[in-house]
């Protein structure tokens, strides 16, 4: 049974690329744990490499430091290090761009406090201030991608899409907007037109991480999984840190019976970004399912599933995968129980049945395992 995980349709705000940026001799670099997250407020940005200038970085941008060096913040994504001055902190970004806003209703300045909104989680608020600054003028490729992304956390697929749409008419080469717009058609089952968007994202980025990790997702869902696993490879090649994409990886060896490679890439993926449920609990399958015995574990199964099923307690999915662990660290009750609560919120569908099957192995004290096919 080889399932689709929802974290494959994720585009990850940065990856973790690592270089040597600009700063006084005697500052060193540290590390940021947490990361830092700011808003590009000036005109003059510049994006430092060593001692080069790598262009600028447009007003409104959000950036995710994971380095610091004296006044420098090091931004994975763009690869390079930027001055404080420059930016303000996300969590004082709203208040900056309304005591703006109290001065004069600049496009800008609605555009950017929509961008605050929308990092913080505010979408109906962010997607006031992007209609505005679109009303008020602001044309941008760059806008209605912004706007689209909260059109599309309000469920206005529709809009979204249009947006979305806008934003690559305005800038053909707007590697974002192709791979979330391919995401949307993914999503809707339009395979095909997906794989155009994320073809002309490579094309447009063929050094972005993100853009074959999207590529590669495009792949599995037409069942071409050695190509997929290509593109997953491509992509940590290029950002070794790349979470998301050993998860993705991880997920078509399986399809592959790479059993041992999975393991090994969900490890990765788990070490990089330890919490995220969707890994704990794909990788909390394998353990407890896989054909290939030596790599089952039902103690570290549980462990890992009853941690996805604390963050997301009625999520069906995690919880069978949490009663196959239990059923294979010899937990038959428990895994009969937590199977009972799963059908409840699943009724008669056909992931229902799936679980009743695996229900009636469970009371006859019989673990589930994976059939190859």
């Amino acid at each position: 049974m080889l399932r689709i995980s929802p974290y494959c349709f994720v585009l990850t705000l940065a990856v973790l690329i690592f270089a040597t940026g600009s700063g006084r001799a005697e500052d060193e670099v540290r590390e940021l744990n947490p990361v830092e997250e700011a808003i590009v407020v000036s005109q003059e940005t510049k994006l430092m490499r060593g001692d080069e200038a790598a262009g600028g970085v447009q007003p409104g941008q959000l950036l995710i430091f994971s380095k610091a060096k004296g006044e420098w913040r090091y931004s994975a994504e763009f690869r390079g290090w930027v001055n404080l001055r420059d930016v303000i902190p996300l969590n004082k970004a709203v208040a900056y761009f309304s005591e703006i806003i109290q001065k004069e209703k600049t496009p800008a300045a609605y555009h950017h406090r929509g961008i605050a909104h929308a990092v913080l989680g505010n979408w109906n608020e962010s997607l006031a201030d992007l209609n505005e600054a679109i009303k008020l003028g602001e044309a941008s490729s760059f806008a209605f991608f912004n706007r689209a992304l909260a059109e599309r956390a309000l469920d206005q697929r529709d809009e979204a899409i249009k947006d979305f749409t806008q934003s690559i008419t305005l800038n053909p080469n707007n590697v974002r907007a192709l791979l979330e717009r391919g995401d949307m058609l993914l999503e809707d089952g339009h395979n095909e037109a997906a794989m155009k968007d994320y073809d002309a994202a490579v094309e447009a980025a063929p050094d972005s991480a993100a853009a074959h990790n999207h590529r590669g997702v495009g792949l599995r869902m037409l069942g071409r999984y050695e190509e997929a696993e290509a593109e997953y490879t491509k992509a940590i090649k290029i950002a070794p840190k790349y979470s998301e994409a050993f998860a993705n990886r991880a997920y078509v060896y399986c399809g592959l019976g790479k059993y041992k490679a999975a393991c090994a890439d969900y490890e990765q993926a788990l070490e990089f970004q330890p919490d995220v449920a969707e890994y704990q609990n794909d990788f909390a399958w394998l353990l407890a399912t896989s054909p290939e015995k030596d790599l089952l574990d039902g103690k570290r199964a549980v462990q890992l599933a009853e941690s996805a099923c604390k963050q997301f307690p009625e999520d069906p999915d995690f919880l069978d995968t949490l009663a196959a662990a239990h059923a294979r660290n010899g937990q038959f009750d428990e895994a009969v129980k937590i199977a009972v609560k799963a059908l409840k919120l699943l009724g008669q569908t056909e992931d229902g049945l799936g679980i009743h099957e695996r229900m009636e192995l469970y009371e006859k004290k019989q673990a589930y395992t994976e059939v190859e096919e």
